[in-house]
């Protein structure tokens, strides 16, 4: 009877660590440590492509410091060919904008591309994606392949969320490609509802920078 009994328990404790290793590994738990990951950075880059149909491309690159610093520049070109640039940093809870090659302030403040209070839980702010709690709550997780993305590798989860009140997209579906090191995102990707066109958005840089970066023309 020892005998059976030490072999049962000997079952049973491999069952649970095996149930254990595949919870540790699922999609699920992979979202987990990136919120987690992302709550607890404190800087980032993220640059973007948008492209359009019939109308120039436009990049947009936008550095973020904790906790109240972003800036952010976007370039595009017209329908005549000129080079079209769009600057403007948020420091001290005050926006300027690039104008004629100085720094104005703006009459009113704008609304904060991130809140690096929620961030961890917002993650939607770059467009392509939905906050870490609705992955969590309502997802559908599919983990993908390792790639390399931007400067490293990471690997895709293409997520999809049911969405009833919007009768016009009723699932919303992206990819997010998380590195499996430090767990923080390193690529979005969607194509919006009637495109032809991915959305792609890179991450970069995260926690390189503990200061921000101000132009040497910023008025201090």
């Amino acid at each position: 009877m020892t005998k059976w009994l030490l072999i049962l328990g000997a079952v049973l404790v491999a069952m649970a660590a095996a149930g254990f290793a595949a919870w540790e590994h699922s999609p699920r738990q992979e979202i987990v440590r990136s919120q987690a990951a992302v709550r607890a950075a404190a800087s980032w880059h993220l640059h973007t492509e948008r492209v359009f149909l019939n109308i120039p491309p436009e990049t947009v690159d936008l550095d973020v410091v904790c906790p109240d610093f972003q800036h952010g520049i976007a370039r595009s070109t017209a329908l005549d060919g000129a080079a079209i640039e769009r600057e403007y940093i948020q420091f001290h809870g005050q926006t300027y904008n690039r104008v004629a090659k100085e720094w104005q302030p703006a009459k009113s403040p704008a609304s904060k591309f991130w809140d690096c209070d929620q961030h961890g839980t917002l993650l939607d702010g770059d467009g392509n994606s939905l906050p870490y709690a609705a992955i969590l709550d309502d997802a559908t997780i599919r983990r993908g392949e390792l790639r390399q993305s931007g400067f490293g590798n990471c690997r895709d989860y293409e997520i999809l969320i049911p969405v009833p009140t919007n009768v016009l997209e009723r699932e919303y579906r992206f990819v997010l490609c998380i590195n499996e090191v430090d767990h923080l995102p390193r690529e979005t990707r969607r194509t919006p509802r009637g495109s032809d066109h991915e959305d792609v958005k890179l991450y970069s840089e995260w926690n390189a920078h503990t200061e921000p970066r101000l132009p040497a023309d910023f008025p201090r």
